[in-house]
């Protein structure tokens, strides 16, 4: 009975065991279906996700393209206009000091350039030109851009001369002998261009930015050594013209135009920046110790037309002192109240002395103004005028933060 028993059950857990298989063989191809369905969904995944970041990086390059600055427009603009100009070089200024401009809408119409919302979304109504300047051979291009209150291109000398920055009394921006002038001690009239820093003397009737190099940029140079025959020595003469102060300038510029570093290791300006230098009227006439007309008329007598660097007139000297007692050039307290001071350095300035022949003016290294032979020997801080064209890019003109230009 009881081996019957045990037969019974085996023979059931036999039975039990096939269904079991049975049901397994079943859901084979049931798993294998979904496995299969799985994987359908995960690549349609993959490739809607592809479809979506190739969309999104599009879009993203759409948009972009619309985020560029005002002022990257300006250089679209100038390149632009080069564009321009080289199909079509008859219309390019001829002379010196001449200019040419074609508007933003004809650079857009000649397929040079695209339409500003192009480059910036929410730009608005945008007008502008680009201007070409002669300068000396030099193609100067300039990119003017209004687009209203958002954004229009501002000149250098405007930006200085703005209504807020000029002042009655204390050190800042005077406005006297119709120009724009720098006096006091603190003011804030630094400007960056390249690796130097200059100081802004003033801006001039011709709305030429008047700068000089903040620290003597040629150390220990006579201002003329030749034989002075009133003297029966080699003391020089003060005759700008003639002198080797004008020789040392002009192989300064020289060096610079031609980015020529074999006399001078640090050029004064880079051959890009060179195209900014306008050529002014250098005045170099001389003046007696005790005369106290300080508006330029006396050094403007003589004139040296379109000079590129310079020196500081006795007038200019003078009037960057706040110090009431400063008239002449034998006023000890022009040293006063005076940002032209730099310590410990001598530099020359571009006036003689109608005493002698061999006389001219320098600062010495306490700031005081004397008058002494032109072979004695003394730094050189060039002087500059940059076009009135040249435009602002940034800065406030404090020492931390100077003025740049485009």
């Amino acid at each position: 009975m009881d081996n019957q028993k045990q037969n019974a059950n085996n023979a059931e857990l036999i039975e039990a065991l096939k269904l079991d298989d049975d049901e397994q063989i079943t859901r084979k191809p049931s798993g294998s279906s979904d496995l299969k369905g799985k994987m359908r969904k995960i690549l349609m995944l993959i490739i809607v996700f592809i479809v979506l970041l190739i969309v999104v990086v599009w879009l993203l390059s759409l948009v972009s393209g619309k985020k560029q600055s005002y002022k990257d427009i300006e250089s679209t603009m100038k390149k632009a206009a080069e564009k321009y100009y080289s199909n079509h070089k008859g219309e390019l200024p001829a002379e010196d000091k001449a200019t040419s401009e074609v508007s933003l809408q004809k650079l857009i119409n000649g397929k040079y350039m695209k339409d500003i919302s192009s480059y910036k979304s929410g730009s608005g109504s945008c007008s502008g030109k680009v201007v070409v300047e002669n300068n000396d051979d030099e193609y100067l291009y300039i990119s003017y851009l209004d687009c209203g209150e958002k954004y229009t291109t501002t000149e250098l000398f405007r930006e200085i001369t703005k209504e807020e920055n000029v002042v009655t009394e204390d050190s800042g921006l005077y406005y006297m002998n119709g120009e724009y002038v720098f006096r006091g001690e603190d003011v804030n009239n630094f400007v960056k261009i390249d690796e130097n820093i200059w100081r802004i003397v003033k801006v001039d009737k011709n709305n030429e930015v008047v700068l000089i190099l903040d620290e003597p940029y040629v150390n220990v140079k006579n201002w003329d050594n030749r034989y002075n025959t009133a003297r029966k020595m080699s003391y020089g003469y003060n005759d700008y013209k003639k002198s080797r102060l004008r020789e040392y300038n002009e192989a300064i510029y020289e060096a610079s135009k031609n980015n020529d570093t074999s006399e001078y290791k640090k050029l004064l300006l880079s051959e890009k920046m060179v195209k900014y230098l306008s050529g002014y009227n250098l005045c170099y006439g001389n003046r007696a110790a005790t005369d106290s007309t300080n508006d330029n008329s006396i050094e403007c007598k003589n004139v040296l037309e379109n000079a590129k660097v310079g020196a500081l007139t006795l007038s200019d000297f003078i009037n960057a002192s706040t110090d009431p007692e400063c008239k002449t050039a034998t006023s000890k307290s022009c040293q006063n109240y005076n940002y032209l001071i730099t310590n410990k350095k001598t530099f020359w300035l571009i006036t003689g002395n109608t005493v002698n022949s061999y006389e001219v003016y320098r600062v010495n290294q306490y700031g005081k103004l004397e008058s002494i032979q032109a072979s004695s020997y003394s730094s050189i801080r060039p002087v500059i005028h940059l076009n009135s064209k040249t435009m602002f890019n940034s800065g406030t003109g404090e020492e931390v933060n100077p003025y740049t230009i485009k």
